[in-house]
């Protein structure tokens, strides 16, 4: 972990000290005065733990804020080493600063929104269909007021609610208080289903279940939450376990489960996240769940990277996280642009589509790593699954199911 910190307070402190040196003498010494804040915040991942609100204001968000500008002001830092003096304000030497403050304020909120999805019958499913980013969602800010009732049993629209949570990363930018507070509004929306997509934890809570156990307490409210791992659970299964058993949370990992719910029963599967042998792991786990008579079904992947593996026709949603939204994009200016579809052909965020079907991925209930949100804001969702038509007539004729085991 030493020489993981050192390479980290090192590259980070010379971008700093490369920003300062094109800067005018306001901002050069603001950076200067705020280095102390990284290499303090860093060192304390040789004992991680959660330090608390008055730490975080700080320490924690000053070494984020810093630790930002000066990686996004590289293009203007490096070159204006060259230059003797500061930079003119019209190069935008400043922009990356303002960009990490609006960002900084992007990661201390989440949006709430409404999510329409449909997906399309099974019997569309195109086999050697390509990878491609999904139609337009109708979205749309949750009305004010009391929290809307649940649909009855008879509800036309044939709208399964389901509420997602993924990548909270409970540490630095998601305190126990502000995932709890999540979690009560997840069950307050009355979905019919919860579930968990992983990567609950960061470096400074993987000692002690308490602030997990406490984050998820609300989610005992309600009869049918479900959880599959993230890459970073595996760096505390065992404490993750306990916190899912005492919150009520069933694990899904490589597992399935039946739920009724007021529309008939619905299929879930739950794939555990894997960095190898994907296309392998996923056959397997779909030869030892096989698909069930069910209204609607439903595909649990931390990786929305994996969606690739999944056959055509066997599923009419596959819900993932994982990549944040992309973190640092143009989602907020209505554009669908972020880092990750910059670099990679890894679904970033919102509807997909593939052999396997339709595909969500969730911008993230919080994030890790990079340390703020840069025009891709966290979400807090309601998805609100339409049904195929022509599946959804058949949902009476389905005989009543219960959860499995």
């Amino acid at each position: 972990m030493l020489p993981f910190i050192l390479v980290i307070v090192i590259i980070q402190g010379l971008a700093a000290l490369a920003l300062a040196a094109v800067s005018p003498a306001p901002f050069a010494w603001l950076m200067v005065a705020l280095q102390p804040a990284v290499g303090v915040y860093c060192v304390t991942f040789i004992e991680p733990s959660l330090k608390g609100r008055a730490w975080d204001l700080l320490v924690g968000l000053p070494a984020g804020w810093l630790t930002a500008t000066s990686t996004l002001s590289l293009p203007w830092a490096l070159p204006g080493l060259l230059v003797d003096g500061p930079l003119p304000w019209w190069s935008g030497w400043w922009a990356p600063a303002l960009l990490s403050l609006w960002g900084l304020a992007q990661t201390l909120r989440t949006g709430r929104e409404r999510v329409e999805l449909r997906p399309p019958p099974l019997s569309a499913a195109v086999p050697q269909a390509p990878l491609a980013r999904g139609p337009g969602l109708q979205r749309r800010q949750p009305a004010r007021g009391p929290t809307p009732a649940a649909p009855e049993a008879s509800d036309p629209s044939g709208a399964l609610r389901v509420v997602q949570l993924t990548d909270p990363h409970l540490g630095p930018f998601m305190s126990t208080e502000r995932l709890a507070a999540a979690c009560a509004r997840a069950v307050e929306q009355q979905p019919d289903i919860i579930v968990l997509t992983g990567d609950l934890l960061t470096l400074a809570t993987q000692k002690d279940d308490a602030p997990l156990i406490a984050a998820l307490a609300p989610l005992r409210a309600h009869p049918a939450v479900y959880a599959v791992f993230g890459n970073h659970d595996h760096e505390s299964p065992a404490l993750i376990k306990r916190a899912l058993a005492q919150t009520g949370v069933r694990l899904l990992n490589d597992a399935q489960a039946v739920v009724p719910t007021r529309l008939g029963p619905v299929e879930l599967v739950g794939v555990d996240f894997r960095f190898s042998d994907r296309a392998a792991a996923v056959g397997a786990v779909l030869a030892r769940t096989p698909a069930v008579p069910a209204v609607l079904r439903l595909l649990l992947l931390h990786d929305p990277g994996m969606f690739v593996h999944v056959p055509p026709g066997r599923f009419h949603l596959t819900l993932s996280g994982h990549t944040h939204g992309g973190q640092v994009g143009l989602v907020g200016l209505g554009l669908p642009h972020t880092v990750v579809s910059a670099i990679s052909k890894v679904p970033d965020h919102g509807p997909w589509t593939g052999p396997g079907g339709l595909l969500y991925v969730h911008r993230g209930t919080g994030h890790y790593g990079f340390p703020i949100r840069a025009g891709v804001p966290a979400e807090e969702s309601v998805l609100e699954v339409i049904l195929p038509a022509s599946e959804a007539v058949n949902a009476a004729a389905l005989a009543p199911a219960l959860a499995s085991p």
